[in-house]
């Protein structure tokens, strides 16, 4: 009697599964705390710019349940000189899965809000936009979120699609 070898009972499994009527998918949810445990450890964050530092701190996920896009809120301190200003910048971006690594990255950030209020409006504008390449330079490299579960780590070559619904990142896995 001969057994069936590894290629063989695989691909078997595969035309059985693909003949199957219901497929084999399943969904988990992301919720904004998941992703902002995972944020959080990679701050604080010191960038030197052209024209000032920038320090990042205290992320906070925004998860808006009317749109598709994942934000974040930090808290800024803009050194120009020996001084330095206080205050918030949000960014949003849509997000990006790395197979191979099993994370979740933001994609193209865009800065939503810059509110350094005693920052002069003489340098308010410059600043802004050497804030905002940096951040686009620096926030897509921070994961959002990894995938390190045995059942995530097993299928994360399998995901379907990824959408920001109704206040939480859903992540459809499956075969079909």
């Amino acid at each position: 009697m001969r057994i069936p070898s590894y290629r063989t009972a695989v691909a078997a499994s595969l035309v059985l599964l693909a003949s199957c009527t219901s497929p084999l998918r399943t969904v988990i949810e992301l919720t904004q705390a998941d992703i902002q445990e995972r944020v959080a450890r990679d701050f604080p964050i010191e960038e030197q710019l052209l024209v000032a530092a920038l320090r990042l701190e205290h992320p906070q996920i925004l998860l808006d349940e009317r749109s598709d896009r994942i934000g974040i809120e930090l808290t800024t301190q803009v050194s120009l000189g020996r001084r330095a200003y206080s205050g918030r910048v949000g960014v949003d971006g849509s997000l990006r899965y790395d197979p191979e690594r099993g994370e979740f990255f933001l994609l193209d950030p865009v800065v939503r809000r810059f509110d350094v209020p005693d920052l002069s409006p003489a340098y308010a504008g410059a600043v802004r936009e050497v804030a905002a390449a940096a951040l686009a330079a620096i926030l897509p490299a921070i994961p959002l979120y990894r995938l390190d579960s045995t059942p995530e780590r097993a299928a994360k070559l399998f995901i379907q699609s990824i959408d920001v619904r109704n206040g939480t990142v859903r992540v459809a896995m499956g075969l079909l």
